[in-house]
């Protein structure tokens, strides 16, 4: 699954540089894209990375529909798609994490080596682009997860006394 996501890099960060209209960050994420290809084996790679998996949402395709209807209602938030189901998604989600978590700690360890080794004044460039990649995608999460809540609103309901007393 990996090899395949890999391959399919350049695809997510063209969709999701499309998604954005701050001048300054699309040319920060085009030059962390810029840096990323042209220095092998690089933080910024794994940050990139990290970033590609944390913002993938995925659909089904016109080609394995599982029977699933396109959804007509404008409402919805899943208009226009057909929406993998609950249990599929919750597993593909798990995947995803455990890609990312695997490059969240070569970014870590990479970065520890790089702030308090004797080169980090060198590397301020590599640094730099890696903290705002991890704060970029930190903010997509955040939003993300603000985007949730708004829709599962109103649908889950505990009251203090039932959590409160076992």
């Amino acid at each position: 699954m990996s090899n395949f996501l890999d391959q399919c890099q350049s695809a997510f960060h063209k969709t999701l540089t499309g998604s954005t209209t701050d001048e300054m960050r699309l040319l920060t994420l085009a030059e962390a894209k810029r840096y990323a290809d042209s220095h092998s084996a690089t933080t910024v790679q794994n940050a990139l990375k990290i970033r590609d998996f944390a913002m993938k949402r995925v659909a089904l395709n016109d080609v394995e529909t599982l029977g699933i209807p396109v959804i007509d209602d404008k409402q919805s938030r899943h208009h226009n798609t057909r929406p993998i189901p609950r249990f599929v998604n919750i597993q593909v989600e798990i995947m995803i994490n455990y890609i990312i978590d695997s490059h969240r700690k070569k970014v870590i360890r990479r970065l520890k080596s790089l702030i308090f080794g004797s080169k980090a004044i060198k590397a301020w460039f590599e640094i730099y682009l890696c903290i705002f990649l991890l704060l970029d995608t930190l903010e997509f999460a955040y939003q993300w997860q603000l985007k949730y809540v708004g829709w599962a609103k109103g649908t889950v309901s505990a009251s203090s006394s039932t959590l409160s007393e076992s």
